[in-house]
């Protein structure tokens, strides 16, 4: 007998842990079968996650123990620029899908999004599961933003033209001084971080309804939490202005155990006053010689960039990514997802 259940995180009931466990593994799967599976204690962390800047609800559809469907609604609580916004996930095992269960989901998203005054559910697919965005379609849905997923072989890595760019970058050093955090920042830097954080809202929203999104202190000290959680290391290197003491670039790389031979390159960003003087080249160059140095068990990298961000591409492109597929963000009325139900 079919069912389904509504859960607001944190969960810690150890069996669906284990079920969603199973069933985010069989998802992975399909998108991607060179990743190996998640262990259950990462997705346990994942379910037992608490925040203060976010609120998450999670519905299962449930066959006796096993997880054949679900959907995840997250508000951000602190992101005052964007409180009509509501991010959601979909997910149907193949052999379920086509059958409404996927629509009696979103049905209720839209609910619980209305009843949060979110005006707005947007969502995102990956191009190498075709059907969710058939899916995001049917619903109606509107493609906001196109993002590239790019790879790069850490055995294609140029060297040489890295050492050009530290080099480039070292040339600076009268002015400007590198920084590196390995795992979170100290406490007393926080506020400085947040202030760097918001360089990010000059990467293109594409047709996306957002706003310059508001970052605190909350969301640094939830996201740090949840990597200490899951095991998951961060390396960030900052480049700070020696007058000022501004930090005014950076770049983050993650590497997650449960997938030892994938880095995950995150956010690099620098502060358009100070662009055109190859900070960019040098964060990422510096980050790249450092974890081939010390992580040789990685060898490939991936980072996602919209993909009309042409200095971030150009960037990566002369590193050696390519691009492995694409992700698209969609926006859809809470609404029209309310009328499903």
């Amino acid at each position: 007998m079919l069912r389904i259940e509504r859960f607001d995180d944190p969960i810690t009931d150890t069996g669906l842990h284990a079920a969603f466990n199973v069933f985010d593994n069989a998802l992975m799967a399909e998108e991607d079968p060179t990743l190996p599976a998640r262990p259950v204690t990462e997705t346990a962390a994942i379910l037992r996650a608490r925040a203060a800047a976010r609120s998450r609800t999670r519905w299962f559809a449930m066959e006796g123990d096993e997880i054949v469907a679900a959907a995840l609604l997250d508000l951000d609580l602190e992101d005052t620029a964007n409180l009509h916004i509501g991010w959601f996930e979909l997910g149907v095992l193949p052999d379920h899908r086509r059958h409404g269960l996927g629509t009696r989901l979103v049905g209720g998203i839209g609910r619980q999004a209305i009843e949060a005054e979110r005006t707005l559910a947007m969502a995102g697919t990956s191009s190498r599961v075709p059907a969710g965005e058939a899916f995001m379609r049917w619903l109606g849905a509107e493609a906001g933003l196109v993002e590239v997923v790019s790879e790069l072989l850490v055995a294609d890595l140029d060297l040489d033209l890295m050492d050009g760019w530290i080099e480039r970058g070292r040339s600076l050093l009268d002015r400007f001084e590198l920084y590196w955090v390995d795992g979170p920042w100290p406490a007393g830097m926080r506020d400085d971080v947040v202030a760097l954080t918001h360089v990010m809202n000059d990467a293109p929203f594409g047709e996306l309804d957002l706003n310059d999104e508001v970052f605190t202190v909350n969301h640094v000290t939830d996201f740090e939490a949840e990597l200490a959680d899951r095991g998951i290391a961060r390396y960030t290197l900052a480049v700070r202005e020696r007058a000022s003491e501004r930090l005014v670039g950076f770049t983050q790389l993650f590497l997650n155990p449960s997938f030892p031979d994938l880095g995950q390159q995150g956010d690099t960003g620098v502060f358009e006053e100070f662009r055109g003087n190859g900070i960019g080249k040098w964060l990422k160059a510096e980050m790249a010689k450092r974890f081939v140095a010390e992580h040789p068990e990685v060898t490939r990298v991936w980072t996602g960039n919209a993909h009309n961000n042409a200095a971030m591409l150009a960037i990566n492109h002369a590193m050696g990514f390519t691009e492995h597929h694409a992700d698209t963000v969609w926006q859809i009325p809470s609404a029209k997802l309310a009328k499903l139900a």
